[in-house]
């Protein structure tokens, strides 16, 4: 009896797993989206500092792979109120799957605080959409690390300075030629009384 209960029990859990298994293979294969995106950040950590540049790697899935689709991109970068801090398109060609690396400057005077990269794909009809994001932060460089920057910035052109006023005085040390030196060589004569 115990071991009727046990198979019973058995064959209930297996049906349901594969109902579910069913309904999971189903959902994902059979939506009505004919691309997906994925995008990754390069930035180590997610974490940048104003000026510097956003490197993603974008991936364009064509679920349906119908030979090759073209595809419109729009790349934005929001603030931390939602302000459109970079807005750029492209079009992009997709057969199965391609990548695509990018990279945005941001500007120098950003402030601190948490942005978000945001990827919009459509087909060139607007049927078809899709889209992916990546939050990331701006931070500020340390005051400490900004201080030896300059002070470095300060050396090298002291050093420039010195070197370029050293050859110059060694050009100008060379360029004199006595009057000796140029009757010696005849290019004067010295007049004899």
């Amino acid at each position: 009896m115990q071991h009727t209960e046990h198979h019973h029990s058995f064959i209930l859990f297996s049906l349901i797993m594969l109902f579910f298994a069913f309904g999971v293979f189903h959902n994902a294969y059979a939506s009505d989206q004919l691309f997906s995106l994925k995008i990754s950040m390069i930035n180590e950590h997610r974490k940048l500092i104003a000026g510097k540049e956003v490197v993603i790697v974008i991936k364009i899935f064509n679920r349906q792979a119908q030979g090759r689709a073209d595809v419109v991109l729009n790349y934005s970068i929001l603030g931390p109120t939602g302000d459109v801090i970079i807005s750029e398109t492209e079009t992009a060609a997709v057969e199965t799957q391609t990548s695509i690396v990018r990279r945005f400057a941001l500007p120098p005077t950003l402030p601190k605080g948490q942005y978000s990269m945001n990827v919009e794909l459509s087909s060139l009809d607007k049927k078809n959409k899709a889209r992916a994001s990546q939050d990331f932060e701006v931070i500020e460089v340390p005051k400490d690390l900004r201080d030896l920057v300059l002070y470095l910035i300060g050396i090298i052109t002291v050093l420039n300075t010195f070197i370029i006023f050293s050859k110059g005085r060694k050009a100008v040390k060379e360029a004199k030629v006595s009057e000796i030196d140029l009757e010696k060589m005849g290019f004067i004569k010295k007049d004899v009384k």
